[in-house]
Parts: structure tokens; sequence; C-alpha cells
């Protein structure tokens, strides 16, 4: 079954991705399993079948001056584009996450940001939905989003659109309470990169930017995973731990700096364990 999906599986006979046949195989191996646990049947053959195998995705996340230079160009032709970007490139929000985002959601003060839902698109156009794992999850943001966000507000109100708590974060209406259509963003950001010469790259590639940014600086793991919304860490070990190059030397210089500053500095064992 898995070979014929590979080959004519999806619409018209069209050959589906290993990636999407492996998911075939992990929704019939959970049921199976669930069958097996439930006594309805006494052996799950999914779990002697081989799935395919899906090679590592491949990224090409900007670098940091590619988002610098980007964020120059943007802050002076659509500056609401540029606090999208701002925003998506330190959280490593998903597209339809960002276009969930109501001011209930962002927390100015406390300086935090909330991720509760998605405008994605749908068979009969955009609508809002959970997020991607269901989950709820809150992230903390640093001084210079909090003011690109404080004045993207500010302009808002000075435009005469609505900015209460259940209005939009990223809307071009008056009422607040329609946000941007998902392929318009897509279109407008890659407009600007075009037209930036900055170098190609997706609006998806910023959450991978802010991914392998913090997993490159060591930051640890289980904090990357709580800012992209991952339910475990071994999922973003998974995506992105082969595209860190250098992390294993960076840890490595890491550690024996860490030692050797120690020795330096604390007293010999003799001394500390006669004191």
């Amino acid at each position: 079954m898995y070979l014929h999906l590979l080959r004519r599986g999806g619409p018209s006979g069209r050959a589906l991705s290993a990636a999407t046949v492996k998911q075939v195989h992990d929704v019939l191996h959970r049921s199976l399993a669930q069958a097996v646990r439930r006594g309805w049947v006494w052996f799950s053959p999914a779990s002697t079948a081989s799935k395919p195998s899906v090679p590592p995705p491949d990224m090409h996340p900007p670098t940091p001056e590619q988002v610098q230079d980007l964020l120059s160009f943007v802050e002076a032709s659509n500056p609401a584009l540029a606090v999208y970007v701002w925003v998506a490139a330190c959280t490593g929000a998903r597209r339809s996450q960002m276009l969930g985002l109501r001011w209930g959601d962002v927390d100015l003060a406390g300086r935090s940001i909330g991720f509760a839902r998605g405008y994605v698109d749908g068979p009969s156009g955009p609508v809002l939905r959970a997020t991607k794992t269901h989950r709820y999850y809150n992230l903390a943001l640093d001084d210079t989003v909090v003011d690109q966000l404080s004045e993207h507000r500010s302009r808002q109100a000075d435009r005469g659109i609505n900015v209460d708590r259940e209005s939009f974060v990223f809307t071009n209406r008056v009422d607040g309470r329609t946000p941007w259509a998902p392929n318009w963003v897509t279109k407008t950001f890659v407009g600007s990169i075009r037209r930036s010469g900055v170098g190609h790259f997706r609006l998806h590639d910023l959450r991978h930017f802010m991914a392998t940014q913090m997993l490159s600086n060591l930051v640890v793991v289980t904090t990357v995973a709580q800012r992209l919304g991952h339910a475990r860490s071994s999922t973003t070990l998974n995506v992105y731990a082969h595209c860190v190059p250098g992390a294993d030397s960076a840890a490595a210089e890491l550690i024996g700096a860490l030692i050797t500053n120690k020795r330096a500095d604390a007293p010999p064992l003799m001394e500390r364990a006669a004191a």
C-alpha cells in the first residue's frame, strides 16, 4: 500500500511524498495499536510494516545580516510588514499564528506574547483554527520587539483602526476584526525580498532562522522547543540538529573554557578538602 501511495496515491494519480506516506503510517500505527489495547484485534500489521524513509528537510535559513538588510528595506516602504518580520524572526511563529494574533494576546507591559490560534486557508476561504499543536503557549519579548509592536499599535490607532483586545494585530480593516489574508502576506513578503536584493529565502524560513540561531548559540533545546511551540524537545532536535554547523565545536570550546577557568580560579582539591 505504501508503495502504491508513493507512486500514484495522490489526486489524479500523482505521487505522494515520503513524508506524507509516513504520516499515513503513523495514523495507522496509532489506530491499530489502540485496537490491540482494546482487544479488537490480536496483532497490528503496521507494527512490522516498513515506513518510508524521510530525508531531513533541506533548510536554508537567512543569515542575521540578510534579516537586518530586509528589515531596513521594509521599514521604509511597509512599516506594518516590518513589524511582522520582526515578531516572526524573534518568536519563530508560523504565518497562521502571526495572523491569528489579537491585541489581547500581546502584553506590552509584561513583555510577552501568547499564541492560541491560527488563521489558515480553508476550502471556503481563510478561517480561524487552533494552533497546529492545539496548545497555547506564551513567549517573552525583548525591548526592541515591544517597541516595534507599541509603535505599530499607535500607527493603527492614528489611522482609525480599532485596537481593542479582540482586534487583530495585523489587519487593514477599520474594525480590526479581519486579519491580513495568508496569501497576501506571502506575496507581499516575496515582493519585498525581490526588491530588496538581500537574496532568496521564504517567509517560513524566519522560523528556521530563529531556531538555528538559538541552537548555534547553545540555547537549551527545551527553551528552543518552547519558543517553537513544539510539544516535545525531540521534535526540535529531529528537525534542526543537522542544520547547526559548528555547534559541536562550539560546545567543546565552551566546556573546555569552563573547566580551564574553574581550575585557574578555584583552590587545589587538597586545600578545599582540608577546609
